[in-house]
């Protein structure tokens, strides 16, 4: 089967034309190209991945608190960072705003110089 027929090349693909239409031009590395342990898990998986492609920090979104030890990562030389959504606000249809919706919502109501804008001051890294 081709890879863009599944459901991970859709999402792939997805991911990339989003990224293009942003002008975002950073390195997308799939991990199961990678050779490493894929028997790990977790953590441990997380931190393999790191060491083999050099690096020195790790960005993870706030929800991986409490699954990811910050003295671990150093451990391996790697810091631990989360990124933290803060609430944006933007034009959408009719009167009421709903927040947290996807980037799909954002690109609908939004120039591509607006979204950089609420993407760089969106997050705090914590």
């Amino acid at each position: 089967m081709h890879p863009e027929r599944n459901l991970f090349g859709f999402l792939q693909h997805s991911l990339l034309e989003t990224c293009g239409v942003l002008g975002i031009g950073t390195k997308i590395v799939v991990s199961s190209e990678l050779t490493i342990d894929h028997g790990l898990r977790g953590e441990s998986k997380v931190i393999a991945t790191c060491r083999h492609v050099g690096a020195s920090v790790y960005i993870n979104p706030s929800g991986g608190v409490d699954l990811y030890s910050r003295e671990t990562f150093a451990e391996h030389g790697i810091d631990l960072k989360f990124l933290r959504p803060v609430e944006i606000r933007y034009r959408q249809l009719g009167d009421d705003f709903v927040p947290w919706l996807s980037i799909l919502d954002v690109m609908m109501f939004n120039s591509v110089d607006e979204i950089r804008g609420l993407l760089t001051n969106g997050f705090e890294l914590e």
